[in-house]
C-alpha cells in the first residue's frame, strides 16, 4: 500500500514537472519570437522606408543580416521565390508590403 502511494506521488510529480517544462518552452518560444519581431522591425526601419514595393523588397531580402533573421527561423529565402514571399506578406494586396 505505502508503495502504492509512493509511485501515485511519484507519478504525479513526474506531470507537474513536464507541464511546468512544457509551459516554459512555450513561453520561451513567444518571447524568441517576440524579440526576432523587434530585430525584423529594427532592420527594416533602418532602411527608411516603411512600404515596400516589390523592386524595394527584393534588394532589401537579400541584406545578409535579413538573411540571417529569417534563417533564425527555419526560413531559407531563395531569390526564385522572393515574389511569392513578398505576395504572402502584401496582406491586404495593394503592392507594397508595411513594415
Amino acid at each position: 500500500c505505502v508503495l502504492n502511494i509512493i509511485t501515485g506521488v511519484f507519478v504525479e510529480n513526474t506531470k507537474s514537472m513536464l507541464n511546468k517544462d512544457e509551459t516554459t518552452l512555450i513561453m520561451e518560444t513567444i518571447e524568441s519570437r517576440k524579440q526576432w519581431l523587434e530585430e525584423v522591425k529594427s532592420l527594416w526601419n533602418s532602411f527608411s522606408k516603411n512600404d515596400l514595393d516589390l523592386n524595394t523588397f527584393k534588394d532589401r531580402i537579400q541584406d545578409v543580416r535579413v538573411q540571417a533573421l529569417f534563417r533564425r527561423l527555419g526560413v531559407e529565402v531563395e531569390v526564385e521565390h522572393i515574389p511569392g514571399l513578398f505576395n504572402l506578406l502584401d496582406l491586404k494586396g495593394t503592392g507594397f508590403v508595411t513594415v
